[in-house]
């Protein structure tokens, strides 16, 4: 193929347009075998005479060019004979044509401009190089075809030398801007429906975002009016936290200064009772070393996030002193199961830390 390629080149280099190019008019020497091109009755040297007195295409209508079939799409060119070569190797490749039906169903696949399906997907031994340089020979545009046999001569020698090729797939952009520019109608239609999709899917998003924050808001308030803590509970009431920072950092930061408050009064009415059981010293460390490591986390998103000056203006509870006395008044029992106070621990710490 790359040598009739070559052939019709030196033609196209005289000015001549053969117009029906196709396997029936490409003979092989019984010598030399050499392949040759026949059949130069309808060749034109210039552009006139697009069609017979009677009106009709001329050339054979699997092998046509668009502008063949409508010559408002441009002149007969030598491309009109590349898209013909490729017609014809596409063929021979996959043992159809590239728009196969009658010669109505070729029109309006034209018109339409559909692409032939690609080469490998009926004969997967096509390389892809090779379908490149196919689909380029097919282009329904004749500016984005090979300008004559010569050129397509050129990128079959390359890929049979294993050389990179000059043909490249068209890509999505482009086709697109070319179906927008030949169907404004529907290009509008379509655009309109798919701004109107992205505005209901960002508006679902949207909305599903503000349930869920209102979701985790109800969880931790609610845990707030009557759970009693515990490690699993602050454990859990800490992820409702971080959770909720990435809908609203600014609710998140206040309930969990309510939340910290929370927890802080359930300590006080824990040092209330006249006797502490050994569960109940266990509980108040654990619970006052979150609390530290909570006011910690505070402080340094704090720093993070305010001015020096604002940052230096804001006293947080001294919760670290809040657990220093928990140890040093309420070391966990080892004998005893319980301790009872003559003064109740609550006056105790208060005595040391005041509690707000």
């Amino acid at each position: 193929m790359a040598q009739i390629a070559r052939a019709a080149g030196w033609f196209h280099g005289l000015g001549i347009v053969h117009r029906d190019l196709k396997p029936a008019n490409i003979l092989v020497h019984a010598t030399s075998q050499q392949p040759v091109i026949v059949d130069f009755s309808i060749a034109k040297v210039e552009d006139t005479l697009t069609l017979t007195l009677t009106n009709e295409a001329l050339g054979t209508a699997p092998y046509m060019a668009p502008e063949q079939f409508d010559k408002r799409r441009g002149p007969i060119t030598p491309s009109t004979d590349v898209y013909a070569l490729g017609a014809t190797l596409y063929e021979l490749l996959t043992q159809v044509h590239p728009h196969p039906g009658e010669f109505t169903v070729i029109i309006q696949r034209h018109n339409d401009e559909v692409r032939p399906a690609p080469p490998s997907a009926l004969n997967p031994a096509v390389p892809r190089d090779l379908e490149c340089i196919l689909l380029k020979a097919l282009s329904h545009q004749p500016l984005d075809r090979y300008t004559d046999g010569t050129a397509l001569a050129d990128d079959l020698d390359r890929f049979l030398a294993g050389e990179p090729v000059k043909a490249r797939p068209l890509s999505l952009a482009t086709r697109i801007v070319r179906h927008a520019r030949r169907k404004p109608a529907l290009t509008a239609a379509l655009a309109a429906c798919l701004v109107l999709g992205g505005i209901a899917l960002w508006n679902g998003q949207r909305q599903a975002a503000q349930r869920q924050r209102f979701d985790l808001e109800t969880q931790l308030t609610t845990a707030m009016q009557y759970e009693h803590w515990s490690k699993s509970s602050l454990s859990d009431a800490e992820a409702t936290l971080a959770a909720l920072a990435q809908h609203d950092a600014t609710l998140a930061t206040t309930l969990r200064q309510h939340h910290q408050q929370d927890v802080v009064h359930d300590i006080e009415a824990r040092l209330q009772q006249p006797h502490l059981l050994e569960a109940d010293f266990i509980w108040l460390r654990n619970t006052a070393e979150w609390l530290v490591h909570a006011s910690q986390s505070r402080q340094s998103i704090s720093k993070a996030s305010s001015p020096p000056a604002a940052a230096a203006g804001r006293r947080l509870p001294s919760y670290d002193l809040l657990l220093a006395t928990c140890t040093a008044f309420f070391p966990a029992p080892t004998s005893a199961r319980s301790m009872a106070y003559s003064t109740p621990p609550i006056l105790r710490l208060k005595a040391t830390l005041p509690l707000s």
